[in-house]
């Protein structure tokens, strides 16, 4: 008898010490697919952030090249002096300084964490709405912002700004697609209780196919494939404020378009 219970807590000694090395093994699969998924979302952000720049620096570019063609036009009938030199100088360098800022805005924003900070939720929002501004006056999206200013928050800055951009980027992305009337995207940011921020981002864009609500968030699908999407913009989103914030996120339609809810405790 003494033998039997003996070999039966080897036997589950061994079973414990397999399920361990597989419970790790699996961790480690998971935390290496994160990273993955990761690395192929940022190089998707540097798209994201190259198309961007360029919607910025269009106005500039075609101001700079109106400004050598008055130069050249200038020269051509001996009308150069000073005050045109110098006012063509200004003109240069108002240009050049508003492009090298826009350079200095994007990398601080796609720039990694590393350490909580407190900063206010509306300045956060507005410093991306910034970034994105001209691809939303060029669709005629307006953007109404609800939050009072002295909302703060102490966490990832930057990280809860890709969450943001992400669900910013995919309401733009359903207006292409859709003929509305008055484009809207309401960002409405509220203290739900003493222990929870709840941030509410929603459009009138018509809405999430109600076949694939429930897929928004996993890896790899998308609705934009036609348009080269990676269909990790919201999973990454999720595994932000799920992992990074220990917070939730979740999509829902409304009568006139998407809502997506993200509540992040208040520590």
């Amino acid at each position: 008898m003494l033998l039997i219970v003996s070999f039966l807590a080897y036997v589950l000694r061994l079973h414990n010490k397999t399920l361990k090395q597989q419970i790790a093994l699996e961790i480690e699969k998971n935390t290496n697919q994160q990273a993955i998924m990761f690395q192929q979302a940022r190089f998707a952000e540097m798209g994201e952030m190259i198309s961007m720049i360029a919607h910025q620096w269009r106005q500039p570019l075609n101001h700079i090249s109106l400004i050598v063609n008055n130069l050249f036009l200038k020269y051509k009938k001996n009308a150069l002096n000073d005050d045109v030199v110098n006012s063509v100088k200004k003109q240069f360098h108002h240009n050049i300084v508003y492009m090298s800022k826009t350079i200095d805005d994007f990398q601080n924003f796609f720039k990694p964490q590393q350490q909580k900070e407190k900063f206010y939720i509306k300045t956060l929002v507005n410093d991306i709405l910034l970034l994105i501004q001209p691809l939303l006056d060029r669709k005629k999206i307006y953007v109404d912002i609800r939050i009072d200013d002295e909302i703060s928050y102490f966490g990832y800055k930057s990280e809860l700004g890709q969450v943001v951009l992400n669900i910013l980027n995919n309401a733009k992305d359903a207006f292409l697609v859709r003929n509305v009337e008055n484009k809207f995207i309401r960002i409405a940011v509220i203290n739900n209780d003493e222990k929870t921020l709840k941030i509410t981002i929603e459009d009138n864009a018509g809405g999430i196919d109600k076949d694939i609500l429930d897929k928004i968030f996993d890896p790899y699908f998308s609705t934009k494939q036609s348009k080269n999407g990676t269909g990790l913009g919201l999973c990454i989103a999720k595994i932000i404020v799920t992992d990074h914030f220990k917070g939730s996120i979740k999509g829902t339609n409304t009568k006139e378009g998407a809502k997506f809810d993200i509540l992040l405790p208040i520590i």
